[in-house]
């Protein structure tokens, strides 16, 4: 998740790099934008970025200058009061779970590779703790390519196995505690 600041009580301090990071950006209702970001957000669509508008944007803008998004070849701009619906997302899904399961990921670009955050919500009142997730599979779309998973966790550390077949990185878990750590990084020079 990226905020953007007011430019004022916090200067803009977000580049283009930090964005690329991201193929498609969702912008809910960001109705005032600095100079810094409109132009940020046009050299991001302007680089492949895919741009999800939902409600207003930049409302304190031109028009001109709004228009320069909102009608750019790679912004789609959500209807007022629609749903949000999964098949915007111009990439498909990056992450695909093998059963539903009571948890939030999150990926995080970090020196090196990306750390993949595991957080359960899974409570069993009966037992007062969240019970380890025997085994659980996901499949995660990254643009580079990693060949080594480590694992770490504040109590048992969970199992790992990694298989990568291009884009999509494949791992089994098993074991899994109520908070971990994957970190994936490569052991040789071959990212994309």
């Amino acid at each position: 998740m990226v905020f953007f600041p007011d430019g004022d009580l916090r200067p803009d301090a977000l580049n283009l790099e930090t964005l690329s990071q991201y193929q498609t950006l969702i912008l809910p209702d960001c109705r005032y934008l600095t100079q810094t970001q409109f132009q940020l957000l046009h050299k991001y669509a302007e680089n492949d970025g895919r741009l999800l508008v939902m409600g207003e944007l930049g409302a304190n803008l031109s028009e001109a200058e709004r228009e320069v998004i909102l009608y750019h070849a790679h912004t789609h701009r959500i209807e007022e009061g629609a749903g949000f619906d999964l098949a915007w997302l111009p990439f498909g899904l990056q992450l695909r779970l093998s059963s539903p399961a009571n948890i939030a990921i999150n990926a995080q670009r970090v020196e090196g590779g990306v750390a993949i955050h595991l957080l359960r919500y899974d409570y069993d009142s009966q037992q007062d703790r969240i019970p380890v997730l025997e085994e659980l599979n996901l499949k995660l779309r990254l643009p580079e390519r990693f060949d080594n998973v480590e694992v770490f966790s504040p109590c048992e550390v969970p199992q790992a196995a990694l298989d990568v077949s291009g884009d999509v990185h494949h791992l089994a878990l098993r074991n899994i505690p109520l908070y971990s750590i994957l970190y994936l990084k490569s052991t040789s020079d071959n990212t994309k």
